[in-house]
């Protein structure tokens, strides 16, 4: 193909016509300036891309348009640029990482990276105060007040491998003069008390009774007792062992009655050595012993008599063993077989009645009033 210049155009040529008007005279003919295209990153920066147009020979017949595109910076990143937008790192050293709990250990992975992360885990102790506070204790040793201290301590705080570790020092911190009890000295003192005796107040001979007592361990040592009953001629006596400071404890004896008709005192006494209050180490009791004929007939036969009672002011009832005639109300009276605690409040003392022989000396009496008589008369 050839091509033939037909013309030279004084202004401009379009469309193979010559025109009188130039295609550009300023830049503005050729386009606006401005940004093209979406912001990228450069480096650490965010860029956009600007279009710049140019009217090139402006006015004349060789005028013609054209573009260029540069680069311009609009933001730089403090930490890095990704898709045409600031990103900051997760972190950039342990501290951006603090969560504010002191049971975790807070590490900055990978800092100042785009793989930058935080990791939180949990520690045992970060002070020692996190594995306990110092306590003492206080105990006996034999006649010593002895000391444990425990102290604790936390190693590598504030650290995942952290970890809580104590010591116990024990030590002698006082001699006691006397005794030690419960980690502190003690005076010593010795003292038991009788809190009560129980016995039936009327007792039949030749039965089995059982003396029941409650004693009690007011001391600071722990004691064996020793504890002797006696009621008129007969006695007995057991022992308690190992009894405890504050303890009580309740006994029986059991005693067969072989005594004769008549009142008696019960003793209980309970014996330790060095007893510092011994007021309260006996008791006593008042009791009757009754004996009827069939346990009294070897001892004295009641008189023989005909009638079943007594006239006038005198009373006559069977009283233990024997029959009696009183001119006042019986001195004996029959007791309820209960349980009485201690009362030593004084009674009446009892003693056993005897058989008078009335009858002969009614006839004593009239023989020596008619003697008299007689002399009177002569």
């Amino acid at each position: 193909m050839v091509q033939t210049l037909i013309q030279t155009c004084s202004a401009s040529c379009t469309s193979g016509q010559c025109t009188s008007t130039p295609l550009c005279t300023t830049n503005t003919d050729c386009g606006t300036d401005g940004v093209v295209g979406p912001l990228m990153c450069s480096n650490n920066a965010v860029v956009k891309t600007i279009q710049t147009f140019t009217c090139n020979s402006p006015g004349t017949s060789q005028a013609f348009c054209s573009s260029s595109n540069s680069t311009q910076t609009q933001q730089v990143c403090s930490d890095f640029c990704s898709q045409g937008v600031c990103q900051t790192f997760t972190c950039n050293n342990n501290n951006d990482c603090n969560d504010n709990n002191p049971a975790t250990q807070d590490v900055c992975q990978n800092p100042s990276t785009l793989n930058s992360i935080c990791t939180h885990t949990t520690i045992q102790c970060s002070s020692n105060i996190d594995c306990g506070s110092t306590s003492t204790v206080s105990f006996c040793t034999q006649n010593n007040i002895t000391q444990n201290t425990t102290t604790y301590l936390c190693n590598n705080p504030g650290d995942s491998s952290s970890f809580c570790t104590n010591t116990t020092i024990q030590t002698i911190t006082q001699t006691c003069d006397s005794e030690c009890s419960g980690g502190v000295c003690r005076s010593q003192l010795h003292d038991i008390a009788i809190l009560n005796l129980s016995l039936p107040t009327t007792l039949t001979c030749n039965n089995d009774y059982n003396l029941s007592s409650l004693i009690i361990n007011k001391g600071n040592f722990t004691e064996n007792i020793s504890l002797v009953f006696s009621l008129g001629s007969l006695q007995s006596n057991t022992t308690i062992l190992n009894l405890a400071p504050t303890s009580s404890q309740t006994t029986a004896l059991s005693q067969n009655i072989t005594l004769n008709t008549g009142s008696y005192l019960l003793t209980l006494n309970a014996l330790i050595a060095n007893d510092s209050n011994a007021s309260d180490n006996t008791a006593s009791l008042l009791v009757n012993v009754l004996c009827t004929n069939t346990t009294q007939q070897n001892q004295t036969q009641p008189p023989h008599t005909s009638g079943g009672s007594s006239s006038g002011s005198s009373n006559y009832r069977r009283n233990f063993t024997q029959y009696q005639y009183l001119d006042t109300a019986p001195i004996y009276t029959e007791q309820p077989q209960n349980n009485s605690v201690i009362q030593l409040n004084p009674t009446v003392q009892l003693e056993e009645s005897s058989s008078i022989p009335w009858i002969p000396v009614m006839l004593v009496l009239g023989i020596v009033l008619l003697v008299v008589l007689i002399i009177i008369l002569i």
